[in-house]
């Protein structure tokens, strides 16, 4: 089977949750087309899928190299970094990928969750306010903004309990 054929086998894979699979067929991928930078995103979008960050991470540089600055690549390699605890240069990517990419909700979203997990509030707020303005009726967007005005009220109700303690 020819490369082209296998990558759109295990995008296909990948999209519906078969990570296993799609893992295998990339990499046979790989192996036939080792400087196919599509090739390398997807199979480090997999790996991510699969909780394999450092893999991933590997994956997504070497793509990086063969595409330079694409936002997409940028954008999963910053979510990749923040999943493996590198919360600074996940953010430093994810908002570069945000310059080249402004009208894709997902990185807003990213983001919003990136700041949550560093308990900046605010900068969260606004990252699915602005999500909001392009998709103001995106399911994520809406969850992630649940969930932050949970832990905003909860964060002020334990200010709240110093106060009187």
């Amino acid at each position: 089977m020819k490369s082209n054929q296998l990558i759109h086998q295990g995008e296909q894979l990948l999209i519906t949750g078969n990570f296993e699979a799609a893992k295998d067929i990339l990499t046979d991928a790989l192996l036939k087309d080792p400087n196919n930078p599509e090739v390398y995103y997807l199979l480090g979008d997999t790996l991510c899928k699969l909780n394999r960050f450092e893999e991933a991470i590997t994956l997504l540089r070497k793509a990086n190299r063969l595409l330079p600055n694409h936002p997409r690549i940028i954008h999963l390699l910053g979510w990749v970094l923040f999943m493996n605890g590198e919360t600074d240069a996940s953010r430093m990517l994810m908002k570069k990928s945000l310059t080249m990419d402004s009208d894709n909700e997902q990185i807003y979203a990213d983001l919003a969750v990136l700041e949550m997990k560093s308990n900046n509030l605010n900068r969260a707020r606004h990252y699915i306010s602005l999500g909001k303005k392009i998709t103001p009726n995106d399911l994520i967007l809406n969850k992630i903004e649940v969930i932050l005005e949970n832990m905003v009220y909860f964060s002020e109700v334990t200010d709240a309990k110093k106060k009187f303690n």
